[in-house]
């Protein structure tokens, strides 16, 4: 049962129980490795791109060359995960456009940093994808570029609210 106890399980488990008879969806997942990239994919294809163009989540699915820019970084992403051994869910590019349509009316937390002049987590999300790609040999364009943009604004954004 990887490094769970059978006590730890049951009370992970119980404490679950109590955040969805809440109404907070929980689910207890011994591989956490998987659930952190699943997390990761959506925030890849998501975040940035809402950041940078103003736009909220559903918009992401409005034109052609949205998707398309969004579909190139998590693909990125997806080839990272698989090389470092993550099992990948089938059809990420469709799961971050499900997202994307059922959190339409949201601004993304990297929009909302962008919009307050907050520092954003770029190098967590998309900047993570580069640097990784770079240490397994692959390449990463789209995330470098969309990593580039995001440091460029938040730098001069902030400088600006500094004075």
């Amino acid at each position: 049962m990887g490094f769970w106890y059978e006590g730890d399980l049951v009370v992970v488990e119980k404490i679950a129980d109590l955040f969805n008879e809440a109404g907070i969806q929980t689910a207890v997942s011994e591989n956490i490795r998987d659930v952190v990239w699943d997390k990761l994919l959506v925030n890849v294809g998501i975040n940035a791109i809402t950041a940078l163009t103003g736009i909220k989540n559903g918009q992401l699915l409005d034109l052609p060359v949205t998707k398309a820019l969004s579909r190139a970084a998590v693909e990125e992403a997806v080839a990272l995960a698989k090389a470092k051994g993550v099992n990948v869910r089938d059809h990420a590019v469709a799961h971050v456009f499900d997202i994307a349509a059922m959190t339409a009316g949201n601004r993304s937390s990297m929009g909302q940093d962008v919009d307050h002049n907050r520092r954003t987590e770029i190098d967590a999300i998309n900047g993570f994808v580069v640097r990784e790609s770079k240490k397994m040999g692959l390449e990463a364009p789209v995330n470098r570029t969309l990593t580039a943009l995001i440091e460029t604004m938040q730098h001069h954004r902030m400088k600006e609210s500094w004075r």
